[in-house]
């Protein structure tokens, strides 16, 4: 299991063949540029493998690779790959931009109180 796995599961976090949904915090570059285009709360959905990224103006489809670790296919049949970010996020690059996911759980927490 990776960092961010073993992190998330001892929060209670634990993803398997069900659909489970997190909300986090997601910053979005175009690709290129090393400032984000603009940071919104999202949610991720990780169900057999497949990851789904919904921000408030578009989602993700991501379907995993059958030969190579941390690589997907998006919505559009690109190339996409994963590469974990610490303990508690993600980078997903894409065909046309970069969208960094991160557990940050004190803000997603005063969000929804």
């Amino acid at each position: 299991m990776s960092l961010a796995g073993v992190a998330l599961a001892s929060l209670g976090i634990v993803f398997s063949a069900r659909a489970d949904i997190i909300e986090a915090r997601c910053n979005v570059y175009p690709k290129g540029e090393n400032q984000a285009g603009f940071e919104d709360f999202c949610t991720v959905s990780h169900r057999q493998g497949n990851i789904t990224i919904t921000l408030t103006n578009s989602t993700y489809e991501l379907t995993p690779s059958a030969t190579e670790a941390n690589t997907y296919i998006d919505q559009y049949g690109r190339l996409a790959t994963r590469e974990e970010i610490g303990l508690l996020g993600f980078l997903y690059r894409l065909a046309d931009a970069y969208i960094h996911v991160r557990f940050d759980f004190v803000t997603i927490a005063i969000r929804s109180d």
